[in-house]
C-alpha cells in the first residue's frame, strides 16, 4: 500500500510537472507529409487541397489567413494567423514558405505569425541564409536585428548550417513575429515554438503538488 502511494505520488508530480513546460511545436512547410510535431494541423478556408497539410495551392492567392493547431498535448488548440506584406501572396514550395512565387526577395516583404495565446519561438529554418543573405526580425515595430550567417543579436543564436537558428524570442498572444527582407531570396522551411502554459495551469500545478506531497507524509 505504501509503494502504491508512492507511486501515484510521483505520477501526479510528473504528469502535472509536464504543464509547466510548454508543448513544443514545430510547423514544416518545406514537407507536405510531416506539417507538424505535437498537434494536428487543421487549415481554415485558405486555398485548396487537404487541409492537413502546406501544399503548393494551399495559401494561393491569400496575403493572409488563419490555421488551427488541435490536440496539442495537456494544451488543446492553438490559432496560427500568417500574413505577407502584401506585396504577394502565401506560397509554399519545396523549399518552404515565401511570399509571391520567388520567396522573400524583395525589399520590404516579410511573413508574420500571430498567435492566441502566448508563445515562444526556439528556432528558425531558412532556405537559406548565407553571408549574401539577411533578414531583419520583428515583434510588431520592435527590430530583434538584422541576421546573417554568424551573427548573434542579444537572445539569438547564430545561423549555422547555413540557415538555422536557435533563439529564445517570447511572444505574448497577439503580437506579430515578423521575418523581413533585407538582403538575398530565401524561404522559411520550419518555425519551431513552445506554447507557454497559462497561470491557471501554474495553480492547478501547485494543488497537485501539494496533494502528491501530502500522500508522500501519509506514506
Amino acid at each position: 500500500m505504501k509503494i502504491n502511494k508512492v507511486l501515484i505520488s510521483f505520477k501526479i508530480l510528473i504528469s502535472f510537472a509536464n504543464l509547466t513546460f510548454g508543448q513544443t511545436v514545430i510547423l514544416n512547410f518545406n514537407s507536405a507529409g510531416i506539417p507538424t510535431t505535437s498537434g494536428n494541423l487543421f487549415l481554415l478556408g485558405s486555398g485548396a487541397g487537404p487541409t492537413d497539410a502546406f501544399s503548393s495551392n494551399r495559401f494561393e492567392d491569400y496575403s493572409s489567413t488563419q490555421f488551427e493547431i488541435r490536440s496539442i498535448p495537456t494544451f488543446g488548440t492553438l490559432t496560427v494567423t500568417a500574413a505577407t506584406s502584401g506585396a504577394g501572396f502565401l506560397n509554399v514550395t519545396t523549399t518552404g514558405l515565401g511570399e509571391g512565387g520567388s520567396g522573400i526577395n524583395n525589399s520590404d516583404e516579410f511573413i508574420s505569425f500571430t498567435f492566441s495565446e502566448d508563445i515562444e519561438i526556439t528556432f528558425l529554418d531558412f532556405n537559406a541564409i548565407t553571408m549574401s543573405e539577411s533578414v531583419e526580425l520583428l515583434i510588431d515595430t520592435t527590430s530583434l536585428g538584422t541576421f546573417l550567417n554568424d551573427t548573434v543579436v542579444e537572445n539569438i543564436a547564430n545561423f549555422t548550417a547555413p540557415s538555422n537558428v536557435t533563439a529564445s524570442i517570447s511572444l505574448a498572444e497577439g503580437e506579430a513575429f515578423i521575418m523581413k527582407h533585407a538582403s538575398g531570396e530565401y524561404d522559411l522551411e520550419r518555425i519551431g515554438f513552445t506554447v507557454v502554459p497559462e497561470p491557471r495551469t501554474y495553480a492547478l500545478l501547485s494543488g497537485c503538488c501539494a496533494l502528491a506531497v501530502a500522500m508522500l507524509r501519509r506514506r
